[in-house]
């Protein structure tokens, strides 16, 4: 697990009052994770769906709720084996073979829940990890969820990248354990997410001087970037090796998930 304060440093004092629903509260982010059958978004389904609602301190409204969808085992064993595989060491496929949620009842469980704590349309955004894959199948098989939401996504993978693109390894947040489960996925982003906020983020004060520094003496002058990033290497020379743009052959290269999984779309953090 990551080692992770609690909150931002700049959280409210009263951030361990016990949380109610969200009518008056801003910007609360609905986190879904998704199991499915694989990563074709047109010809597999949703196995496990996981939800987890925050306010924008991370605070949660609630432990959280997930679902295991029956599925028939012809349904499984047409998965490619990566999946196959996964599947079975989660418990996951066994799961669904003695589930007796169907995908509507499910469907319908979830959209009340996320209703029940953020009643009013397009107030909250989804969040999660490469959460686009999500909601994409979301849009396919439970679309009144995505039209509940805001338009915009709150994807920690991104922040990951742009993290691992300026900051070396030594300041990198611990790898997490991957269970390929929706709740733990779901908890494992919160983490990662906090990790970032406490440890690489400005706080409010510190961004405001950052700001003022950067103008100057005038206030009209554009914003200049004042951070301290790592120096890029040298570009090679016209007859050396060139660099790969996809890392290969770096620590920080992005490295592709196995053909056909679901779960984490990416290697892990």
């Amino acid at each position: 697990m990551l080692n992770a304060p609690a909150v931002h440093p700049a959280a409210p004092a009263n951030q361990n009052q016990p949380l109610g629903p969200y009518d008056s509260w801003k910007s609360p982010i609905v986190w879904i994770d998704l199991e499915t059958t694989g990563i074709d978004v047109f010809g597999d389904t949703i196995l496990e769906i996981a939800v987890i609602i925050t306010d924008k301190y991370l605070r949660k409204a609630h432990a959280g709720i997930h679902y295991v969808i029956k599925t028939d085992e012809e349904t499984l064993e047409k998965m490619v084996p990566d999946c196959v595989e996964m599947h079975t060491k989660s418990g996951l496929y066994q799961e669904c073979l003695q589930s007796t949620y169907t995908k509507d009842f499910v469907y319908s469980k979830v959209l009340s829940y996320i209703k029940k704590y953020v009643p009013l349309a397009h107030r909250a955004v989804i969040g999660g990890s490469s959460v686009q894959f999500d909601k994409i199948f979301l849009l396919r098989e439970m679309p009144e969820i995505v039209k509940h939401l805001k338009y915009q996504v709150l994807d920690v993978s991104s922040i990951m990248y742009e993290a691992r693109a300026i900051f070396p390894e030594d300041v990198q947040p611990r790898k997490p354990l991957g269970k390929h489960r929706a709740l733990a996925d779901i908890e494992n982003s919160i983490a990662q997410l906090k990790w970032y906020r406490a440890h690489l983020y400005k706080t409010p004060d510190e961004a405001r001087a950052s700001v003022e520094a950067a103008r100057g003496a005038t206030r009209t002058a554009p914003l200049q970037a004042t951070a301290s990033l790592p120096t890029p290497p040298p570009e090679q020379g016209a007859a050396g090796p060139s660099r790969p743009i996809n890392g290969q052959g770096s620590s920080r290269g992005m490295q592709r998930a196995p053909s056909g999984g679901a779960g984490h779309r990416m290697a892990p953090y």
